[in-house]
């Protein structure tokens, strides 16, 4: 059998090479469970700031699509207890932010 040449070598190294970690995911996934379970906790205004900031810094990660639906949950549990103004605060937050 013959030994690869160097072009071959080169690219059966490429294709091994793991990829680093992705720290801003890992980072965004704790600050959407923390605003999560502060959604669980009854702490409405702290979550609802935590979410709206991991929203509008990515908005198009997955992370930032579940802080947008878990905001706009919220505000339909305000309007469903009629707290019209705060549901409205959120929806008009969240559709200045698309």
């Amino acid at each position: 059998m013959t030994p690869p040449d160097s072009h071959s070598r080169a690219m059966q190294s490429e294709q091994h090479t793991p990829k680093p970690p992705d720290f801003r995911a890992k980072a965004r996934a704790i600050k959407l469970k923390n605003a999560l379970e502060n959604l669980a906790d009854g702490k409405l205004n702290t979550a609802a700031h935590q979410l709206m900031e991991l929203f509008r810094e990515r908005p198009l990660t997955p992370e930032g699509m579940q802080a947008a639906t878990a905001l706009a949950d919220l505000a339909a549990q305000y309007e469903a207890a009629g707290k019209s103004r705060l549901a409205i605060e959120l929806y008009e937050k969240l559709a200045d932010e698309q």
